[in-house]
């Protein structure tokens, strides 16, 4: 078991001991990504003009047992920003087309404006608003024990250049997808 920080849920080893590392500009990447069958963009978005805040873009995957206790979260791309809606709405869109996955966007600020503002970028990308009846806290306690049986693997996100570099790709050997 990880040693935790004062405060946290999970500790680095939990992400680390399972992370899978491709380099991303390569066929070996795209092939692990199309294996992943369930994807989506979550955003948890900034509702500032001049943003101070950032706003929360994960592309985020899971395989598809029915058993949920049995399925592997998979964390594709960190692609938060602080930026204006329209700057990071772009984005949102952009990867939509990317993994060919809807949007999962928390519309407790801004209503259905940021729903709107996706479709007017392009109305093809299939936007799911949901509105958040727990603070952050406590949805988080609920995914800390995914990430202690080694069930959510992150994908390059949190890797310095260098260490792909230096080290080449590294796929956990406990990855679902592997073999």
């Amino acid at each position: 078991m990880t040693k935790l920080r004062k405060g946290a849920i999970w500790g680095e080893n939990d992400i680390d001991d399972h992370r899978v590392v491709i380099p991303t500009e390569s066929d070996a990447f795209n092939d692990y990504i199309r294996k992943i069958p369930l994807k989506l963009i979550a955003v948890d978005p900034s509702v500032s003009n001049e943003p101070n805040d950032l706003c929360g873009i994960v592309v985020v995957g899971s395989t598809k047992h029915s058993e949920l206790y049995r399925r592997h979260a998979f964390i594709i791309e960190d692609a938060s920003m602080q930026a204006a809606s329209d700057v990071w709405v772009k984005e949102v869109v952009r990867l939509a087309i990317k993994y060919n996955a809807p949007v999962l966007i928390e519309t407790n600020q801004g209503g259905d404006t940021f729903e709107k503002m996706i479709k007017q970028e392009n109305p093809a990308v299939a936007v799911i608003p949901v509105k958040s009846s727990k603070s952050k806290a406590v949805r988080a306690e609920g995914a800390a024990h995914p990430y202690q049986q080694g069930r959510v693997h992150h994908i390059n996100i949190s890797l310095s250049w260098n260490y792909s570099r230096l080290h080449g790709s590294r796929i956990s050997p406990k990855s679902p997808l592997t073999g």
